[in-house]
């Protein structure tokens, strides 16, 4: 955790810096404190992003009268939410006692930000259908809707049911703070079942093959019918013209292999 101090209020923010590094100074906390001329919390919450920092410390000086409100907030700067935040009123304060206020504020945020950099992040995942399969970087952790612990930093979160499309997300999550995932799975196209479509290509080719077989078939047998039958004809049943009476008769098996192809060829 690396965070970071910025401002925009009362005090000039060179002090109100130092005020915030001297606090939690008290308890061996490093914070880099970032440079620029942001003028809103979403400017100085991207800055500390591109710096690669976790979290942002962002305080706060707002005068109501004589009195000032002192107020820090810790920032999750992969989800800009507020995870942490300590204030206390100034009451009738000059500019000295309202950095020595800054300080002792900052000093009191050691102890959450220790536990807070200790504590693992949180991920609740919720959408439809329920049951569908959640796992988080390869590994099944349960069914939707889920809630869970897991380590702070990115991970891929897929989520899937049969006869649904499967929904893959990167997320980012940070220590002690809640993320949470809402999505829908959407019902698959019809016919897009690989294994449906797989089986209706190989059937579709098996009806094909029978089809030109059965047709080149019945082709031949009706070529062979009424050609002479050699095979058993003996020399005393052979002609002058040499001719055996005996004739193949393949009319029927022909019309029959032609009408079976055409079927499957038509299939």
């Amino acid at each position: 955790m690396t965070p970071t101090t910025s401002v925009p209020g009362v005090v000039a923010l060179e002090q109100l810096d130092r005020a915030v590094e001297e606090g939690l100074g008290r308890g061996n906390v490093d914070i880099p404190s970032l440079e620029g001329d942001c003028q809103d919390r979403a400017c100085w919450i991207d800055r500390a992003r591109e710096r690669g920092s976790t979290h942002v410390l962002l305080p706060f000086v707002e005068q109501s009268g004589p009195d000032h409100l002192l107020r820090i907030e810790v920032v999750d700067v992969a989800s800009s939410a507020v995870v942490v935040i300590t204030d206390e009123v100034c009451e009738i304060c000059g500019e000295d006692e309202i950095i020595a206020t800054t300080a002792d504020v900052a000093a009191e945020l050691i102890p959450r930000l220790q536990r807070l950099e200790g504590e693992p992040a949180q991920l609740v995942v919720s959408g439809r259908p329920k049951g569908a399969i959640v796992e988080i970087d390869g590994h099944q952790v349960g069914t939707l809707p889920w809630a869970g612990e897991v380590a702070p930093g990115e991970h891929t979160l897929r989520v899937s049911r049969e006869g649904y499309v499967v929904v893959r997300r990167s997320i980012v999550t940070s220590s002690g703070v809640q993320e949470l995932v809402d999505l829908d799975l959407q019902p698959q196209p019809t016919g897009a079942d690989p294994a449906r479509r797989t089986r209706r290509v190989a059937v579709s080719s098996s009806l094909i093959a029978l089809g030109v077989v059965g047709v080149a078939t019945g082709a031949g047998l009706f070529a062979l019918d009424g050609q002479p039958y050699r095979r058993d004809c003996a020399p005393e049943e052979v002609d002058v013209n040499g001719r055996c009476p005996r004739m193949y008769e393949s009319t029927a098996p022909a019309v029959a292999s032609v009408v079976v192809g055409g079927a499957a060829l038509i299939a």
